[in-house]
């Protein structure tokens, strides 16, 4: 389902509001540029940037997940003492435990 369009104008407000801030020092105007270079972006692809954030709706974010997130591929990795943590994860699918390596005592 689509985001809701609080979510898409919390996400809007976010994007444009801290983008001037990641061209305030010298390394991150370099890093800018740097990606201009590397991917090939035409030259004003930052100053339209902020254009096609706020003209962005909840049916392209929906679009664009449908294109590149695949649920059914997707991995959990789960951190934790694994008694606790594999009955809340086993409906997700195949669930495959790695223990620590025990700690050598010489």
């Amino acid at each position: 389902e689509p985001p809701s369009e609080e979510e898409v104008r919390d996400s809007q407000r976010y994007l444009t509001g801290s983008f001037v801030t990641h061209l305030q020092t010298l390394d991150n105007l370099a890093e800018r540029l740097t990606q201009l270079a590397l991917y090939r972006l035409p030259d004003d692809f930052f100053e339209r940037h902020l254009e096609r954030v706020v003209s962005t709706g909840a049916e392209d974010v929906l679009d664009l997940a449908r294109k590149h997130l695949h649920p059914e591929r997707a991995v959990v990795v789960a951190v934790g003492p694994a008694e606790e943590l594999a009955p809340q994860l086993e409906d997700l699918g195949a669930l495959t435990l790695h223990r620590p390596l025990e700690e050598d005592p010489a």
